[in-house]
């Protein structure tokens, strides 16, 4: 049975969209019957063959791997970008695995650090997790569960183009209760729900467009998301950084970083900097589960902002 579309205003799904979702279903069907292990091995071959032939995505994962590590050669670039392919590939076809599983079946594939950061968080405050495209990325909405948290918990989301894809993968996502918030329509309700004590994830790594403050990332200038940053000025909450990262085939460390205040006094650039600094040391630490096929330092178009105001104004 197909699901219905996520909102009113979605247009019918094409018979594209039908074959697409179908598709999917069939995969997931299919994964179902695999070890975890051996899905992600075959992703990380799929990896490995589209390499030599991905023509433009290989170039920008070596671009945005030389504006990362610019003290490595060339051949050291090469290197990283085809672990940044299998690494990718991987997680990708086991985030097709891991959204048909129970939490208690995914807690066995995943390895906790820092915990004690949770047990920490203020009683009476919300909370931003600062998220990035990295390793198992879809366990993250599902990481609340992981972890025990006993805030409710949130993230924020991109809808998809396929409202029947759509559906289906908020359903995954929402299926130990994480409240989805829209990119675009939903950011009142979700700095609502921050103000009442929740704990929302925002993925913060990507090219903001101009929406987004220009600032510094490994030194060469590009659009920053300020959201994370400004929710948690606004509200006076601590900014959670997350990695997920790959340990070996199938099992993945969720780590939790020190948290980030950011002062009331701030403006949104140096607020955004903060944040920066935080992304340059996860992204240049665990380069290999960083989703770089994304172009990150896109050229200027228009004008972004720079702002000089504090972020809670």
């Amino acid at each position: 049975m197909e699901p219905k579309p996520t909102t009113p205003s979605q247009a019918a799904p094409t018979l594209g969209n039908r074959f697409a979702y179908l598709s999917l279903i069939g995969i997931e069907s299919i994964l179902r019957l695999i070890p975890l292990s051996i899905v992600w091995r075959t992703g990380a071959a799929l990896g490995t063959l589209a390499y030599p032939i991905a023509g433009k995505r290989k170039n920008i994962v070596l671009r945005n791997l030389g504006i990362a590590h610019p003290d490595q050669s060339a051949e050291e670039h090469q290197t990283r970008a085809k672990d940044v392919f299998r690494h990718t590939f991987a997680n990708l076809l086991s985030s097709a695995k891991t959204g048909t599983m129970s939490v208690d079946q995914l807690a066995e594939h995943i390895t906790i650090e820092g915990q004690d950061i949770i047990d920490q968080l203020p009683k009476d405050k919300g909370a931003i997790f600062m998220l990035l495209h990295m390793g198992n990325w879809e366990v993250l909405t599902r990481a609340p569960a992981l972890l025990g948290l006993d805030k409710p918990a949130g993230a924020m989301f991109q809808p998809l183009n396929n409202p029947l894809v759509d559906q289906h993968v908020l359903a995954a996502r929402e299926k130990e209760g994480t409240q989805l918030f829209a990119k675009r329509k939903g950011l009142a309700e979700a700095a609502k729900f921050v103000k009442n004590g929740g704990a929302l994830g925002i993925l913060s790594d990507q090219f903001a467009g101009r929406k987004g403050i220009r600032a510094k990332l490994f030194g060469k200038e590009t659009s920053i998301s300020p959201l994370a940053a400004s929710m948690a000025q606004k509200y006076q909450c601590p900014i959670i950084p997350v990695a997920l990262t790959t340990l070996r085939p199938g099992h993945w460390k969720l780590a939790l970083m020190p948290a980030i205040s950011i002062p009331t006094t701030a403006t949104k650039q140096e607020a955004v900097v903060a944040t920066a600094q935080s992304l340059e040391t996860i992204m240049r630490t665990h380069s290999k589960d960083i989703f770089w096929l994304h172009n990150r330092w896109k050229k200027r178009a228009g004008k972004n902002k720079r702002a000089t105001t504090p972020a809670s104004q």
